[in-house]
């Protein structure tokens, strides 16, 4: 199996608290490319909703609907995402 052969097989989107900003006082969190490690989406707690979840959980409630539906692949290497 080559290389794409492999990016087209979906691994699990990465969900990450990735720090704190100081300038904006908030927790950023990012959902991260397996593969290459591209922040494909970044948000903070101004985005979040009021959720008591687990995290993965937290972040898909956040998310518009669209992003995680019709996103299926990174932007930057091509790997296959499975946003499940």
């Amino acid at each position: 199996m080559n290389r794409w052969e492999k990016k087209q097989i979906p691994q699990k989107v990465v969900y990450e608290d990735i720090g704190y900003d100081m300038h904006k006082n908030v927790n950023v969190f990012a959902c991260i490319c397996p593969s290459c490690g591209l922040h494909i989406m970044r948000f903070d707690d101004n985005d979040i909703k009021c959720f008591d979840g687990d995290e993965k959980e937290m972040f898909l409630a956040s998310m518009p609907h669209e992003v995680y539906t019709e996103l299926n692949f990174c932007n930057r290497c091509g790997q296959r995402l499975d946003w499940s």
